[in-house]
Protein backbone atom coordinates (compact mmCIF):
# COMPACT_ATOMS: atom_id res chain seq x y z
CA UNK A 1 0.00 0.00 0.00
CA UNK A 2 2.97 2.43 1.03
CA UNK A 3 5.27 3.53 -2.41
CA UNK A 4 8.79 5.03 -0.80
CA UNK A 5 8.86 8.31 -0.13
CA UNK A 6 11.53 10.63 -1.71
CA UNK A 7 13.29 13.25 0.57
CA UNK A 8 10.71 16.12 1.02
CA UNK A 9 7.59 14.57 0.29
CA UNK A 10 4.97 13.31 2.29
CA UNK A 11 1.69 11.26 1.54
CA UNK A 12 -2.19 12.78 1.41
CA UNK A 13 -5.16 11.35 2.01
CA UNK A 14 -7.99 12.09 0.22
CA UNK A 15 -11.05 11.32 2.14
CA UNK A 16 -14.35 10.59 -0.11
CA UNK A 17 -17.65 12.66 -0.18
CA UNK A 18 -20.72 11.37 2.23
CA UNK A 19 -22.58 11.18 -0.89
CA UNK A 20 -19.86 7.74 -1.26
CA UNK A 21 -21.75 5.43 0.75
CA UNK A 22 -20.82 1.79 1.95
CA UNK A 23 -17.26 1.88 3.14
CA UNK A 24 -14.78 4.20 3.52
CA UNK A 25 -12.68 3.81 0.82
CA UNK A 26 -9.97 6.71 0.62
CA UNK A 27 -6.65 7.26 -1.74
CA UNK A 28 -3.05 7.59 -0.72
CA UNK A 29 -0.68 9.51 -2.71
CA UNK A 30 2.45 10.66 -2.04
CA UNK A 31 3.81 14.46 -3.06
CA UNK A 32 6.20 16.84 -2.32
CA UNK A 33 5.76 19.16 1.14
CA UNK A 34 5.90 22.39 -0.89
CA UNK A 35 2.82 20.48 -2.86
CA UNK A 36 1.44 19.18 -0.39
CA UNK A 37 0.68 22.80 1.42
CA UNK A 38 -0.85 24.12 -2.13
CA UNK A 39 -3.27 21.05 -2.38
CA UNK A 40 -4.66 22.78 0.96
CA UNK A 41 -4.82 19.70 3.13
CA UNK A 42 -6.16 19.58 7.09
CA UNK A 43 -4.04 18.01 9.33
CA UNK A 44 -5.74 16.00 12.15
CA UNK A 45 -5.13 15.95 16.02
CA UNK A 46 -6.45 12.90 17.92
CA UNK A 47 -5.75 9.97 19.96
CA UNK A 48 -4.80 6.84 18.37
CA UNK A 49 -6.66 4.58 20.62
CA UNK A 50 -5.24 1.51 23.25
CA UNK A 51 -3.30 -0.85 21.75
CA UNK A 52 -5.81 -4.11 23.27
CA UNK A 53 -8.59 -1.60 21.62
CA UNK A 54 -10.35 -3.52 18.76
CA UNK A 55 -9.72 -1.58 15.52
CA UNK A 56 -12.09 -0.73 12.25
CA UNK A 57 -11.21 -1.23 8.82
CA UNK A 58 -11.22 1.22 5.79
CA UNK A 59 -10.16 1.09 2.22
CA UNK A 60 -6.82 2.76 1.00
CA UNK A 61 -5.75 1.94 -2.67
CA UNK A 62 -7.97 -0.92 -2.38
CA UNK A 63 -6.91 -2.69 0.13
CA UNK A 64 -8.06 -2.99 3.89
CA UNK A 65 -6.03 -0.83 6.28
CA UNK A 66 -7.17 -0.94 9.91
CA UNK A 67 -7.12 1.92 12.24
CA UNK A 68 -8.37 2.74 15.90
CA UNK A 69 -12.29 2.94 16.68
CA UNK A 70 -11.22 7.00 17.29
CA UNK A 71 -9.57 7.15 14.23
CA UNK A 72 -12.43 5.32 12.12
CA UNK A 73 -14.85 7.54 14.11
CA UNK A 74 -12.97 10.88 12.85
CA UNK A 75 -13.15 9.62 9.86
CA UNK A 76 -16.99 9.22 9.57
CA UNK A 77 -17.47 12.73 11.16
CA UNK A 78 -14.51 14.27 8.95
CA UNK A 79 -16.84 13.33 5.62
CA UNK A 80 -17.87 16.20 4.01
CA UNK A 81 -21.02 15.90 2.03
CA UNK A 82 -19.94 16.07 -1.45
CA UNK A 83 -16.70 16.76 -2.56
CA UNK A 84 -13.63 14.24 -1.25
CA UNK A 85 -11.06 16.35 1.92
CA UNK A 86 -7.79 16.15 1.99
CA UNK A 87 -5.78 14.86 4.74
CA UNK A 88 -2.69 14.40 6.55
CA UNK A 89 -3.32 11.95 9.95
CA UNK A 90 0.05 10.42 11.15
CA UNK A 91 -1.21 6.91 11.42
CA UNK A 92 -2.03 6.33 7.75
CA UNK A 93 0.46 8.62 6.48
CA UNK A 94 3.30 7.66 8.07
CA UNK A 95 3.85 4.03 7.60
CA UNK A 96 4.00 3.30 11.52
CA UNK A 97 5.86 -0.12 10.29
CA UNK A 98 8.90 1.17 9.15
CA UNK A 99 11.17 2.57 11.76
CA UNK A 100 13.44 4.37 8.77
CA UNK A 101 10.59 5.79 7.53
CA UNK A 102 9.14 7.30 10.90
CA UNK A 103 12.98 8.51 11.67
CA UNK A 104 12.59 10.69 8.26
CA UNK A 105 8.60 11.95 8.72
CA UNK A 106 8.50 12.45 12.44
CA UNK A 107 10.75 15.75 12.24
CA UNK A 108 8.96 16.85 9.47
CA UNK A 109 5.27 16.94 11.15
CA UNK A 110 6.28 20.45 12.51
CA UNK A 111 6.42 21.40 8.95
CA UNK A 112 3.44 19.70 8.51
CA UNK A 113 1.00 21.14 10.77
CA UNK A 114 2.34 24.46 10.27
CA UNK A 115 1.41 24.35 6.46
CA UNK A 116 -1.71 22.92 6.68
CA UNK A 117 -4.82 25.36 5.56
CA UNK A 118 -6.87 23.85 9.04
CA UNK A 119 -5.36 21.83 11.60
CA UNK A 120 -8.55 19.55 13.01
CA UNK A 121 -8.99 18.84 16.30
CA UNK A 122 -11.13 15.57 17.07
CA UNK A 123 -11.57 15.05 20.52
CA UNK A 124 -13.94 12.25 20.22
CA UNK A 125 -17.86 11.75 19.79
CA UNK A 126 -20.30 14.25 21.34
CA UNK A 127 -20.75 13.02 24.77
CA UNK A 128 -21.06 14.60 28.45
CA UNK A 129 -22.09 17.81 26.30
CA UNK A 130 -18.69 18.37 25.38
CA UNK A 131 -21.00 20.56 21.91
CA UNK A 132 -22.58 22.53 24.68
CA UNK A 133 -18.94 23.68 26.04
CA UNK A 134 -17.45 24.32 23.00
CA UNK A 135 -20.54 26.00 21.16
CA UNK A 136 -20.75 28.15 24.51
CA UNK A 137 -17.45 29.12 24.51
CA UNK A 138 -17.25 30.47 21.00
CA UNK A 139 -20.19 31.89 21.51
CA UNK A 140 -18.66 33.83 24.51
CA UNK A 141 -22.03 33.29 26.44
CA UNK A 142 -20.87 34.19 29.91
CA UNK A 143 -23.86 33.61 31.81
CA UNK A 144 -23.70 29.83 30.70
CA UNK A 145 -19.71 30.30 31.81
CA UNK A 146 -20.97 30.28 35.15
CA UNK A 147 -23.47 27.90 35.57
CA UNK A 148 -23.05 24.13 37.11
CA UNK A 149 -23.88 22.35 34.18
CA UNK A 150 -21.29 23.90 32.32
CA UNK A 151 -18.35 23.40 34.74
CA UNK A 152 -19.69 19.89 34.87
CA UNK A 153 -19.53 19.64 31.05
CA UNK A 154 -15.92 21.61 31.18
CA UNK A 155 -14.46 18.82 33.43
CA UNK A 156 -15.63 15.98 31.82
CA UNK A 157 -14.06 17.98 28.75
CA UNK A 158 -10.67 18.29 29.31
CA UNK A 159 -10.45 14.84 31.05
CA UNK A 160 -10.83 13.34 27.62
CA UNK A 161 -7.64 11.39 26.41
CA UNK A 162 -6.51 14.30 23.82
CA UNK A 163 -5.49 16.68 26.61
CA UNK A 164 -3.37 14.38 28.19
CA UNK A 165 -1.06 14.09 24.68
CA UNK A 166 2.62 15.56 25.12
CA UNK A 167 2.17 16.71 21.30
CA UNK A 168 -0.95 18.73 21.39
CA UNK A 169 0.97 21.78 22.20
CA UNK A 170 3.11 21.83 19.42
CA UNK A 171 0.13 21.07 16.88
CA UNK A 172 -2.08 23.15 18.64
CA UNK A 173 0.59 26.07 18.63
CA UNK A 174 1.57 25.31 14.57
CA UNK A 175 -2.14 25.36 13.80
Amino acid sequence: MYQTLCEGAIRILTLPSRSNKGPIRCTLENQSIELASVSEYSALSYTWGLPSQPKKEIIINGREFKVFANLFSALTHLRLQQEPRKLWIDAICINQTDTEEKKTQIPLMRYIYAQAKTVEIWLGPDEDDGEFVLRSIERKDFAVLETLKFMQAYTALVQRPWFSRTWIIQEFILA
